[in-house]
């Protein structure tokens, strides 16, 4: 897979610490005109991180025409293997960013090097990670989950059809565009994130080595149900097998597994392990627990794919229904409408 990056590239300056600057030629300007200057400033601490590197909020000071905030991911510069991580990331990212796929991924509105990082210049979305929310708030309601799980899912079906998997999926990498909680009637709209150990799903893929995160980490990445004579890994499977733990995690409000002992012992005895009392002590519907059920099936032949998830009892009415959106943009990159702003630049235009 070839991806020209250099057509998203910004043209930058670095006059002051913390500060970049970036210059535009704009597109409906005469030839003459002088280059247009955007001043964007970093917080001084990260808001958040990656698996490949640190995220700040950068305010535009200067010269905005379309965003005032925007979350940066920025990723030391390395050789090697390291090298071909953040460059895979990077050609993920502005795949993704593409409006076709808008509504399940953050985008990227550019980037750029500095002396020892690759920035990426990605949406703001100021409520948060869903991670986050759940650390201090109780279960959200089943009805509300299954809002939250069909659009995770259609956003890993649009991966997997697209040849890629996300290997990373967890509570942390879903960002909140808008909820009830924030947004009053608003129904729940989420966004995938981070790309850092995504990867193209290439014939003979044969990593067996464990990468993701702990308590979110199929039983295949950690040894188990593998035979000798092959390592193969089937990594939309162990997208499936993530997806199946956050939505335990969404409905139950605690980790399935805190341990990978916890893992093997389920895959020993899986009804004993998430005997159906537990899930109806929580009045979790039976299609709702039969869902998490086929997910986490330990035999990956087994084991729930995307386009059979969509079509699963319990999320398939919300699956071709959509989130009422707010008529203005609701995330805190302060977007305007690009129908009011001409001339929005080509080299900040995402794929």
């Amino acid at each position: 897979m070839t991806i020209r990056l250099k057509t998203i590239e910004l043209n930058l300056g670095f006059p002051k610490k913390r500060v970049v600057v970036h210059l535009y030629d704009g597109p409906d300007a005469p030839p003459s005109s002088p280059r247009r200057l955007e001043y964007w400033k970093s917080e001084k601490q990260p808001i958040g991180y990656g698996s490949q590197g640190r995220v700040f909020l950068q305010k535009c000071i200067s010269g905005s025409r379309l965003y005032t905030q925007r979350a940066v991911k920025m990723i030391p510069l390395q050789e090697g293997n390291g090298r071909r991580r953040y460059v895979r990331e990077l050609q993920i990212v502005i795949k993704f960013s593409h409006d076709r796929y808008s509504r399940y991924f953050v985008k990227s509105l550019g980037w750029y090097l500095s002396d020892d990082s690759l920035c990426i210049a990605m949406e703001y979305l100021a409520k948060g990670d869903l991670e986050t929310y759940l650390q201090g708030s109780p279960p959200l309601p089943e009805d509300e989950c299954r809002h939250v799980i069909s659009q995770v899912t259609k956003g890993l079906k649009l991966m997997h059809k697209e040849g890629f998997a996300h290997r990373d999926i967890k509570p942390q990498n879903v960002l909140i565009q808008q909820s009830p909680i924030h947004d009053g009637s608003l129904a729940w709209w989420v966004r995938l994130t981070d790309f850092g150990i995504s990867k193209p799903l290439e014939a003979g893929t044969n990593t067996a080595v464990g990468v993701g995160t702990l308590g979110y980490m199929a039983p295949e990445l950690l040894g188990w149900g593998l035979p000798e004579s092959s390592a193969n890994i089937s990594y939309p499977a162990v997208d499936m097998w993530a997806l199946g733990v956050m939505s335990f995690r969404i409905l139950m409000g605690t980790n399935l597994f805190p341990t990978p002992v916890s893992i093997f012992q389920y895959c020993g005895h899986p009804e004993l392990h998430l005997p159906q009392s537990r899930l109806e002590d929580r009045n979790i519907s039976p299609d709702g627990a039969a869902f998490i059920r086929a997910l986490l099936r330990p035999l990956v032949a087994q084991r729930l794919e995307s386009n059979a998830a969509l079509l699963h009892d319990w999320i398939r009415p919300h699956t071709s229904s959509a989130p009422a959106i707010l008529a203005t943009h609701s995330g805190s990159s302060n977007q305007s409408s690009r129908n009011n702003r001409p001339g929005y630049p080509a080299n900040l235009t995402p794929y």
